[in-house]
Order: structure tokens, then sequence, then C-alpha cells
């Protein structure tokens, strides 16, 4: 589709308080075209549909609020999707996620994805986006049909509220069938006991490396 738009900034808004999706990049199946898209100092809050749905090339997502989006069955609070293709190259940096429901970040699809630098927080919203408390998993990668090539997770802090989560809740969860995805150097700032899981791997190709 050579008339696609490229070249997307948005910057410094208020995306908040939408029945439906924040942000949403979606394109025709098969196509994967909607190349260079940054989305930076946002306040993406509250978007019930959920934050942020990618179908993109080059993408730069930093610097951003994305808090209490999404519900039980909903995108969370970012999802890089499949369409037929897939989203790639994309950089999620120091954003702050809370609070989204059922997950803060699903990596579907796609290569060459980083997420880094970045605040994940686990606590009971009012209202409730996912019935509670919520996410009880910060971050997967794979939807457990397609696989997601060369995802790498570090230097992030994890929080929850407790700081001893009364549930199970995973920070990074690899499905089997993601491929090379890479985890360091991610430190947990209030997140431990029995139900703290910083791991979760299903792949056989993965690699994990804690400082």
């Amino acid at each position: 589709d050579g008339d696609a738009s490229a070249n997307i900034s948005i910057r410094y808004c208020e995306i908040v308080d939408n029945t439906g999706i924040g942000i949403n990049f979606a394109v025709d199946s098969g196509i994967s075209n909607v190349p260079f898209v940054g989305i930076e100092h946002n306040q993406i809050d509250r978007n019930t549909g959920g934050g942020i749905s990618l179908q993109a090339l080059y993408t730069t997502i930093s610097s951003n609020s994305i808090v209490q989006n999404g519900n039980a069955t909903g995108i969370g609070g970012l999802s890089v999707s499949y369409n037929g293709t897939a989203g790639r190259y994309s950089v999620i940096e120091h954003n702050q996620f809370d609070t989204n429901a059922p997950y803060h970040i699903l990596i579907g699809a796609g290569v060459n994805h980083i997420i880094r630098s970045n605040e994940f927080r686990s606590n009971t919203a009012t209202p409730p986006p996912g019935g509670g408390y919520t996410p009880d998993t910060h971050i997967i990668v794979g939807d457990g049909s397609h696989t997601p090539v060369n995802t790498t997770v570090d230097q992030n802090t994890i929080q929850t509220v407790p700081a001893s989560p009364l549930v199970a809740t995973t920070f990074l969860k690899i499905r089997a069938g993601a491929s090379f995805t890479r985890a360091f150097n991610n430190y947990a700032v209030a997140f431990g006991g029995a139900n703290a899981i910083m791991y979760e791997d299903n792949s056989t190709t993965s690699v994990i490396t804690e400082d």
C-alpha cells in the first residue's frame, strides 16, 4: 500500500478515559507498512480497550505514563500483534506501566524488540481494569501462535503492592513459540516472597542473566 501513512509522531498528549483503545495502529492483513512511529511523553491512562495496539515498523515508545488500561480480556498496556506479517524493530523504554490488565506488554510477533529501563508495577486499581489486583503477568513474549524473534528485556524495575504479592505474579513470561529472548539486569525494587516469579521460561533458546 504505497499511500500508507509514515513518520507519525504522537507527543505530549493526554489520551485518557476512552471506552476503546487509546492508540491503535492497525493495517490490512498481510501488510505491515506503518513505518517510523514515535509515541513519546504522553499520558495514556484508563482506556478500557487497552493502552496501545501496535502493528508497525521502526517504533519508539518512550517516556509515557501507561496506567490502568484494559480489562480482564483486553489488550492491557501495550500489544504488538500479528496481522499476516508482523511488527518489528520497536524500542520501548523509560515508560511507567502501572496497573494495566491483563498484562503490561504483550510481544505477540515480530523481530528485534527492546524493552529497556521501564518501571513495571502491579497494584489494586480503583476502578479495577482487571477486577482488582492487576496485572499478574507484566511482560509476555509470544502469543501462543506466532514466533517473536530477538526480544531483549533489560534494566527494568519491578514493583508490586504489597511488595510480597498475595497472588502469583510473574515479571516475564516467555512462551514456547518465542525465539532468542534475552533478559538481564532487571531489578526487583519491591517484589519478593513465594508468589514473586521473575521469569517463566517455556522456550529453549532464551538467555537469562542477572548480575
